[in-house]
């Protein structure tokens, strides 16, 4: 069976090949940037609620983690154990697996946990990022219960040749560095980007998880000064895009994302064991390679895309053991390897109607193993998805939008997701709409949900359910300015919720929850 099903997926899908505190930066020259305002009352978003993250704050932000730009210039909750060390994110209230991340096109969530770690992302590598909310992200994929984080990187065409460098410096022997080298002409663009950021992180502060002593005028407990050890980290990374445009209808591109991450994890605040135990340090290797071709034609757009994710991470634990020096309690190696592909065709009948099909295909492959424990598991996961969705605009008042989307994991069909939308401009040619949408989503457990150990359960259920959304938006440009507001109502209700729980077994196991209600 295992064969048949790699046999089908191949013949199916054939590859087509720094912020810091206290940071100075250096002087350098922003290119000019046109911003123009997006129409918000489009059939091919009707219903659907998005957040496009501004260029100027991309620019802004350059020198900082994925994980601080979110948390400071979106809605969305970015749950961070501090500078450099594990950020995920949230959407309205769900966990960090549900929410899908896209680079170009490509899902970069971890097969094994379902998350990603925004702290590894740096912003320097992002040009364009937009945010879907809730069932809106049944447009990129399943499995986005809270939404979708969708960031793409874009050619300059007007580019001849283009140097920057950037350096920062802060607190606590903090350096970040960035290149960016870019060559082309209206033909051929080549962008080049190297990083590289470290720091030591080993700030002091009131530890008020500690008291040692009582003082004897308040009575209260004397909070000892405490350093933050074991903290620093050490990340560089390298960017690649080429790009070809050989006539106006065709672009191909290929883009490599490859970085290497060291850091040493801190231990709990509430630590008063020996200065050699529990120490804790994580390597994290990611290679992305994305290869795609746009086909552009009077009526419609055929995009075909091609990727390949590679992930090492290895996380150890070291405790000193008298007479024998630092021994390992934990000494973790796990492997991801992801393809990814993916073919979509959209049609514009008229003006006032269209559509888009799209097939999927993904194949991920894990292995994980503990040389200390003598435990781990060998894996892997087919994945096909068929898309499509219809637009249609009445009268330039009303846009309604469907989707639909069926996919086969492993040898199974997962439920059926569609999603209808509605969009309804109030006051004719102003841009007041209202707006919703009714929608059913799915998520599968991740690999490690089914086969972790110790803990892994491969009773588990997908977790499914419905979501419903009601709002207003408003939008109004006043010569150079323009004024955007929203107002939503969600209500998710998802049953066979998957969370982690201690058992007796002395380990924690994942467990389906009967329901799990989520509004706002």
């Amino acid at each position: 069976m295992l064969k048949k099903r790699h046999l089908l997926f191949l013949i199916a899908f054939m590859p087509l090949f720094a912020y810091s505190q206290g940071m100075l930066d250096s002087i350098y020259q922003i290119p000019e940037v046109i911003k123009t305002a997006e129409r918000i009352f489009k059939k091919e978003t009707a219903g659907m609620k998005q957040t496009e993250v501004d260029t100027l704050v991309l620019l802004e932000k350059k020198s900082v983690s994925l994980s601080e730009l979110l948390s400071e210039n979106t809605p969305v909750f970015i749950k961070s154990h501090g500078r450099g060390a594990l950020a995920t994110a949230s959407f309205r209230g769900t966990a960090p697996s549900h929410t899908q991340v896209t680079w170009n096109g490509i899902n970069i969530n971890s097969p094994m946990t379902g998350m990603v770690d925004f702290s590894l992302i740096p912003v320097y590598v992002v040009d364009d990022m937009n945010l879907k909310h809730g069932a809106s992200s049944l447009s990129e994929q399943s499995g986005g219960l809270g939404g979708s984080i969708n960031i793409n990187n874009k050619p300059d065409w007007n580019n001849k040749f283009g140097l920057k460098y950037r350096q920062g410096t802060g607190s606590y022997s903090t350096y970040d560095e960035f290149l960016q080298v870019g060559l082309g002409n209206k033909k051929v663009q080549s962008k080049t980007r190297v990083y590289h950021s470290k720091s030591n992180n080993d700030y002091t502060y009131i530890n008020k998880s500690i008291g040692n002593n009582i003082n004897p005028q308040t009575g209260g407990y004397i909070n000892p000064l405490d350093t933050n050890k074991h903290a620093d980290w050490t990340k560089y990374g390298l960017l690649q895009e080429i790009y070809y445009r050989p006539n106006d209808k065709n672009i191909v591109s290929a883009t490599y994302w490859g970085q290497y991450a060291d850091r040493t994890i801190p231990r709990v605040t509430s630590f008063e064991g020996d200065e050699n135990a529990n120490l804790n340090n994580q390597k994290d290797y990611d290679h992305k390679v994305v290869l795609k071709w746009s086909n552009y034609s009077e009526k419609g757009k055929l995009y075909a895309n091609s990727g390949y994710s590679h992930k090492n991470l290895d996380y150890t634990l070291h405790n000193q053991v008298p007479g024998q020096g630092l021994l390992a309690a934990i000494y973790s190696e796990s492997c991801s390897r992801s393809y990814l592909n993916k073919v979509s065709y959209d049609y514009n009948f008229s003006k006032t109607f269209s559509l888009k099909a799209s097939l999927d295909g993904n194949y991920h492959s894990v292995i994980s193993k503990d040389s200390v424990t003598k435990t781990g598991y060998t894996e892997e996961r087919t994945e096909l998805s068929a898309f499509l969705s219809l637009h249609k605009n009445f009268a330039d008042r009303l846009n309604l939008m469907l989707m639909m989307r069926q996919e086969y994991v492993d040898d199974d069909f997962t439920p059926f997701v569609p999603f209808f939308g509605f969009d309804f401009r109030l006051i004719k040619e102003k841009d007041l709409i209202l707006k919703g949408n009714i929608a059913r989503n799915f998520h599968m457990p991740t690999l490690n949900d089914l086969y972790w150990l110790p803990g892994g359960n491969p009773d588990l259920l997908p977790e499914e359910g419905f979501s419903f959304e009601f709002g207003l938006a408003y939008q109004k440009k006043i010569k150079r300015h323009k004024l955007h507001t929203e107002i939503t109502y969600y209500r998710t209700d998802i049953d066979n919720w998957i969370v982690w729980l201690p058992t007796y077994k002395g380990y924690w196991e994942p467990l389906n929850i009967k329901r799990v209600l989520s509004q706002a």
